[in-house]
């Protein structure tokens, strides 16, 4: 029969196992979150990682793009909207003319 581990290292071996458990079940998640083709194809933690960096860099340069895009285009909206203020303006400058 196999000796009894001190309590130590039976704490020391539960708390290990835990710790792997956690990190485990974190690569699993983010593994579900990182797109792949085919979907259920295995990847190694390195893999999941490396993908997970590319495909948050991807979402990233994707929102700074639509911000820019929102940022132009609401500039040109202002553009746009000044140019009619000032016809709008002309117009009514015009018809208190005719008026008088």
């Amino acid at each position: 029969m196999y000796p009894t581990p001190p309590p130590r290292k039976v704490f020391t071996n539960t708390r290990e196992r835990y710790r792997q458990q956690n990190v485990s079940s974190a690569f699993t998640e983010l593994r579900r979150l990182v797109p792949t083709y085919p979907p259920d194809r295995k990847l190694s933690k390195n893999e999941i990682l490396r993908l997970a960096i590319r495909y948050i860099k991807l979402l990233t340069s994707v929102k700074e793009w639509q911000e820019k895009e929102q940022q132009q285009s609401g500039n040109r909206t202002m553009v746009v909207m000044k140019q009619e203020i000032i016809s709008l303006s002309q117009t009514i400058v015009h018809v208190k003319h005719e008026k008088q």
